[in-house]
């Protein structure tokens, strides 16, 4: 439906209203309360200087269509009909007043800002439409990944979880990030001192409640680290709780935000012959393929026993949606139910390739008291050959 506001008036009603109506203050504080006192076109706060953080009031009210004809968007029949109604106002500051109304006032069309009112308008309401019982305990990990420290920043976060119709229970979140020990993953120290830092710090800091809340069971993590560690966070998660774990997300853009995306990929299981020996070997190829070579390559000579979880079509977006991580979620399952059947007490050997959700989600996957321990590898970027950096077991 086209956004425009067209009344039926006659000649003699606007010939009865040539004088400008005032906004009342009932008018003017609906405005003001349905946009939560930001500016709707950037988003700035109106009710505190940016700088000095006094309370101040900075906004305008900006007309969609002019109040004269001749003015920004004006129209000889909807200018009378719609001068002091609080539809035809929209929220702004003075620089986004004036971009609509004179730089822009061609570019920017009557259509347009209905739309931008209406949607921003609709975001607020969705967002303090939240009741307590979606309240969320956030959870941050990051590890260094070669020569990369990752940062997730608290903006992010809070804006994932309310884009996911939640509320975070604390304005920070609960920190589990490393710090740049002056070891590389290539050095053995590195994954003994983290997991025991990860393991102390969640101990600590989740599993006894000392920040966040216990009452509120309900978790939302966002982790990026070598995929070993996201496996033993995953291991770490009770659950028995409500659990969120997030995925970054590269393209069209970087976010932490679930897309509006239904995109569909399918997790093939490749099992080695029922009579085939050796310590059982998992491969995950979900963001590259190349892995299944490299690790075949290098155990040729070792082991013929090897599974492979493989996306149709691998990629780093692979994890696009929940409906992704839940298949993900299942397949694995399945997968470690079977090798467990074929070599009971035998630990499995895991290489990765997947996206960092998935990691955390394999690790909550794992059940310590029914499956085989987890031997996990990880690339050396130096020698480019895997090597077992984390075991994870009972």
């Amino acid at each position: 439906m086209k956004n425009s506001i067209s009344p039926k008036i006659s000649i003699e009603e606007v010939k009865a209203k040539a004088t400008r109506k005032k906004l009342g203050d009932f008018a003017y504080g609906l405005i003001f309360a349905k946009s939560a006192g930001r500016c709707q076109f950037c988003n700035k706060l109106l009710y505190e200087h940016h700088l000095t953080t006094e309370d101040c009031n900075l906004a305008e009210l900006a007309h969609i269509v002019a109040f004269k004809a001749a003015g920004p968007r004006g129209d000889e029949t909807k200018s009378v009909f719609l001068d002091g109604k609080e539809c035809n106002f929209i929220l702004l500051c003075h620089d986004c007043h004036r971009l609509i109304d004179h730089e822009g006032k061609y570019e920017y069309t009557e259509e347009q800002l209905i739309t931008l009112k209406r949607t921003k308008e609709d975001e607020i309401r969705k967002v303090t439409e939240a009741v307590a019982s979606t309240k969320t305990n956030c959870i941050v990990y990051t590890a260094k990944i070669g020569d990369y420290m990752p940062s997730i920043s608290d903006q992010e976060v809070r804006k994932a979880v309310i884009h996911d119709h939640m509320f975070p229970v604390s304005h920070e979140p609960i920190n589990l990030k490393s710090t740049d020990m002056g070891i590389g993953d290539n050095e053995d120290a590195f994954w003994s001192v983290e997991a025991n830092r990860l393991c102390n710090l969640f101990s600590k800091k989740v599993y006894n409640g000392n920040e966040g809340s216990r009452e509120i069971q309900n978790y939302s993590v966002f982790a990026l680290a070598p995929q070993p560690l996201l496996v033993k966070l995953g291991s770490l998660l009770e659950n028995k709780t409500t659990i969120h774990i997030f995925q970054r997300h590269r393209e069209p853009k970087e976010t932490w935000s679930w897309p509006e995306s239904d995109y569909q990929d399918d997790l093939l299981i490749s099992e080695p012959d029922t009579m085939t020996v050796g310590v059982p070997v998992l491969v995950f190829a979900i963001s590259a393929k190349a892995i299944i070579t490299c690790v075949k390559n290098q155990l040729k000579n070792i082991t013929d026993n090897i599974w492979i979880v493989e996306a149709s079509s691998p990629n780093y977006n692979w994890c696009a949606n929940k409906a992704q991580q839940q298949h993900f979620r299942n397949i694995s399952r399945k997968v470690l139910d079977t090798i467990r059947l074929r070599n009971p007490g035998e630990g499995i050997h895991v290489y990765m390739a997947m996206p960092n959700s998935l990691a955390v989600e394999f690790g909550r996957v794992w059940m310590p008291k029914a499956d085989a321990p987890l031997l996990l590898y990880d690339i050396d970027r130096i020698t480019k050959q895997y090597n077992k950096v984390l075991k994870i077991e009972n």
